[in-house]
């Protein structure tokens, strides 16, 4: 029996090491799990924030429509892409705005030629 005593000990003392190594790499698995939990929360919360822009510029485009109409542009917007068919849009309008306002100072310059010229 007293034999085996020392024989057991090491056998418990030699558990005891490999439940310890586990324990650590749970811990470890479990604080990587938690970080990838955190990371897909916030991919989350990006995406309805993203959901709930994508409407807010649907909805600023439907109730500005009417201007747009005013320089023929007809945004679609389709996919995710929203970022450039707004900027190409805008670019679009901010063309044509000055186009008219070139065309309206020439305009306006023949006016006043025709006024000096009457008058």
């Amino acid at each position: 029996r007293i034999k085996s005593i020392p024989l057991e000990i090491s056998k418990i003392s030699e558990r005891m090491r490999s439940i310890q190594v586990e324990l650590e790499e749970d811990k470890t698995t479990l604080s990587q799990l938690r970080r990838c939990s955190d990371i897909s929360n916030e991919i989350s919360m990006l995406e309805r924030q993203k959901e709930g822009d994508v409407e807010g510029l649907k909805d600023t485009i439907s109730d500005n429509s009417f201007l747009l109409q005013k320089f023929d542009a007809y945004p679609t917007l389709r996919g995710d892409n929203y970022v450039n068919t707004i900027e190409t849009l805008a670019d679009n309008v901010r063309i044509k705005h000055e186009n008219t306002r070139e065309e309206s100072d020439r305009a306006s310059e023949e006016l006043a030629q025709l006024q000096q010229t009457i008058g």
